[in-house]
Order: C-alpha cells, then sequence, then structure tokens
C-alpha cells in the first residue's frame, strides 16, 4: 500500500468514527442581555462539527412569542445574529442572538425534521407589553 493510500484510510477511519458520548456544555440561561461566550460557543461547535451537534435554544420573536426551537446552525450574519436550517419548520431561518436563551448543544442523531416546535409562555416584560396594549 502507498504512503497516499495508508494516509487516505487512516483519515477515513478517524473522520467516520463518531464519539460514543456527545459532551455537551451547560444550559446557559440570558436574560435580556447578550449571549454568553459559552452559549455562542456552543453554537460555534454545532457550526463546525453539524454531522454531530444540533442547537436547542428558546427563541422570542419581535412578538413576545417564546417557542423552544432546534436548529442547525450555518453561519454568524453579523455579531448579532446567525442563519440556522430550523428542524422544525424545515427552512432557513435568521436568528437574533439576543432572544436567544437555554442554548443546549445536543446530538443531532436525536432528531428528525420536522421537529415539533414547542411553545413556551411569554416572558414578563413581554406579557406586560401585550396587557398594556389590549
Amino acid at each position: 500500500m502507498n504512503t497516499f493510500a495508508a494516509t487516505s484510510a487512516t483519515l477515513t477511519a478517524a473522520t467516520l468514527t463518531a464519539p460514543a458520548t456527545v459532551t455537551a456544555p451547560a444550559t446557559v440561561t440570558v436574560p435580556n442581555g447578550p449571549l454568553p461566550a459559552a452559549a455562542r460557543a456552543a453554537i460555534r461547535r454545532a457550526m463546525e462539527d453539524y454531522d454531530t451537534f444540533v442547537v436547542e435554544i428558546d427563541y422570542e420573536d419581535s412578538r413576545g412569542n417564546r417557542t423552544r426551537r432546534v436548529v442547525s446552525p450555518i453561519r454568524f450574519l453579523a455579531r448579532d445574529r446567525f442563519l440556522a436550517l430550523c428542524l422544525c419548520s424545515e427552512a432557513p431561518r435568521q436568528f437574533c442572538l439576543q432572544r436567544c436563551a437555554n442554548v443546549k448543544l445536543r446530538g443531532a442523531h436525536h432528531y428528525v425534521m420536522p421537529v415539533p416546535v414547542e411553545t413556551l409562555p411569554k416572558s414578563d416584560s413581554a406579557a406586560a407589553i401585550s396587557g398594556a396594549a389590549s
């Protein structure tokens, strides 16, 4: 076997072997502030190893509606946003980092599209605003 073939076989075996256990960082809660470095790192890790990891987030839209979603991050668009394939809507979506909470790195092998969207109760500030508007 020539050197290229031996190296190629070694690389293929190494890259195709998935870890037996996925180690994820602790849950990060973001109370209406900038996303902590640990949550940003979890998103970046899922971008870099998209076959192994996805990210579960609690997301609050511009109307104050909160949902729990599973996304496969694609890239950061700016300091405050990222593009991801939403496994719930089966489409690419932009997510504002400041609206993300409870960012969790998860093993991708646990999810098959479509993943159900979980509706969460409105946050206290969003509920107060919508209550004042009615």
